[in-house]
């Protein structure tokens, strides 16, 4: 490829485009090249550094699915630790049961407490792709 045609080639899709961007022209565009496709582009590597608006139109659609899968994760996780969140059962000396439902709390403060009390066990959640919880046995079960 002889150099004038590299200087008027885009340097994402080598297609031959008159109307080219400077990528250093566009704020974080060279950022957003290297997320999205993992090409660092460089003043000092003596390659192309323009690229067409058909490339960046890619770039920007991408961005964006990119956001919506992110999104879409976090709504599920999110989900997924509410739906699956155990409750415990205290059961005190009368035999009167209290149900406490752990959805409602933020787990990062209910560990941190818990963690923080003395005599206390410490408490950790599984993933929701794991499995069952065992059956606890206690003495008075026996």
């Amino acid at each position: 490829m002889s150099e004038a045609v590299m200087q008027t080639s885009c340097r994402l899709c080598l297609e031959h485009d008159d109307n080219l961007m400077n990528v250093f022209d566009v704020p974080d565009l060279d950022k957003l090249i290297y997320q999205c496709v993992c090409i660092k582009i460089v003043l000092s590597d003596s390659l192309p550094t323009d690229v067409c608006f058909k490339c960046i139109g890619e770039l920007q659609n991408w961005m964006k699915f990119k956001k919506t899968c992110d999104d879409s994760q976090k709504t599920l996780l999110k989900h997924c630790k509410k739906s699956t969140m155990p409750s415990i059962r205290i059961q005190n000396i009368m035999n009167d049961s209290i149900e406490v439902d752990l959805s409602v709390f933020d787990h990062e403060s209910l560990l941190d407490n818990l963690e923080t009390s003395t005599n206390q066990s410490i408490v950790s959640f599984l993933p929701c792709h794991s499995t069952p919880l065992p059956e606890v046995i206690t003495q008075n079960s026996i």
